[in-house]
């Protein structure tokens, strides 16, 4: 478990992460790439500028945290939760989202080209358009 913790610019590229927790942790331009995470959550943590290109996110919990400017691209998010995170500026290019709840999320500014949405649930989420997708 990773509580209160501080971890900033360290490479984590090509790891294979399973049941790790962040809770009120700052993980600010994270090298996340090629990594394979599952069965693992982030809480009230910043995980700003982050970069999860070409990562696999299975069965992953990330709730009440700051995603934004991360980058997603050619990234798979499958059977996860991402409530209430703020992915503003985001880049989502060639990403797959599957079975995700993306509730109360922020999709402002975000780049979504080619990016493929399945079983996505998008329940009062801000979208691209600065409007608030309240289709629940």
């Amino acid at each position: 478990k990773f509580i209160k913790s501080i971890f900033k610019n360290v490479a984590l590229k090509d790891q294979d992460m399973k049941n790790i927790f962040f809770s009120n942790s700052n993980i600010e331009r994270m090298n996340f790439e090629l990594t394979k995470i599952n069965r693992s959550t982030f809480e009230n943590s910043s995980l700003k500028g982050s970069n999860f290109k070409s990562s696999n996110l299975f069965e992953v919990s990330i709730t009440d945290t700051n995603m934004e400017g991360v980058v997603l691209t050619d990234a798979i998010i499958e059977n996860s939760i991402l409530t209430h995170v703020n992915l503003k500026g985001a880049n989502l290019e060639n990403a797959q989202f599957i079975n995700v709840d993306l509730t109360n999320s922020n999709f402002e500014q975000v780049n979504i080209i080619n990016t493929k949405f399945v079983d996505v649930k998008f329940c009062n989420t801000l979208m691209p358009s600065g409007i608030r997708n309240d289709n629940c």
